[in-house]
């Protein structure tokens, strides 16, 4: 399927459509990885802050966006599963996590205006 002897996770993202995604898990990987971005840039930290503060222990500035994917993943990969056998109560169940995925989105988002309006 695959075509390539040691694929990389890159790979099974473009076969399962889900490359756009890659920023932000670029981003996330900059602290942990050498390079010059994760010098100048701590996810931790709010853009005022940036060149202000050296960042020395956790921080929730930064969680919103990968409370979004994680929940945005978890709702795709739920949906894929329960669309193995369709029935009304699975239908309801995408439905809800639809719902839920969506709140989860917007609570996160309005944490992320307050974290960059500080």
């Amino acid at each position: 399927m695959i075509g390539k002897p040691s694929p990389k996770f890159s790979d099974l993202e473009v076969i399962a459509e889900f490359e756009h995604i890659r920023p932000f898990y670029k981003l996330a990987c900059q602290n942990v990885h050498g390079g010059p971005r994760g010098l100048l840039f701590r996810l931790g930290l709010n853009n005022g802050q940036q060149e202000k503060i050296l960042l020395s222990g956790p921080s929730t500035n930064g969680l919103a966006e990968p409370i979004e994917n994680t929940a945005y993943s978890i709702m795709l990969i739920t949906s894929s599963l329960l669309t193995f056998e369709i029935n009304l109560d699975y239908l309801v169940a995408m439905k809800v996590l639809a719902k839920l995925e969506q709140d989860i989105f917007e609570a996160a988002d309005q944490i992320l205006h307050e974290d960059y309006d500080d």
